[in-house]
């Protein structure tokens, strides 16, 4: 009983570990800017990593990225601000290929 208990605990551990060293391969972007001014710098990338681990859910990202905006940059965005400048990234993107 023991033996297996210790055996849940350390595969909790390990996929704990994976967990984390996933979201840091995908925040690195995001990590490695060199100046971070504002939400701007960063806000299309993140909404980037939140839809891809759990699908086409922009809306969510975008109420996740006003809450979190206060406490990363000290800054506050409405909803809808990030999510128009949001889709101007995209956008501008897209014409660019």
């Amino acid at each position: 009983m023991l033996l297996a208990e210790r055996a849940r605990k350390r595969k909790r551990s390990d996929t704990a570990i994976a967990a984390r060293e996933h979201a840091l391969k995908l925040a690195r972007p995001i990590l490695d800017l060199h100046e971070v001014r504002g939400w701007k710098d960063f806000v299309e990338p993140l909404r980037a990593i939140f839809c891809s681990e759990l699908g086409p859910t922009k809306e969510v990202a975008y109420d996740f990225i006003a809450k979190v905006l206060p406490a990363v940059t000290g800054e506050n965005a409405a909803r809808g601000t990030i999510k128009r400048f949001v889709n101007r990234c995209i956008k501008a993107n897209r014409d660019k290929h």
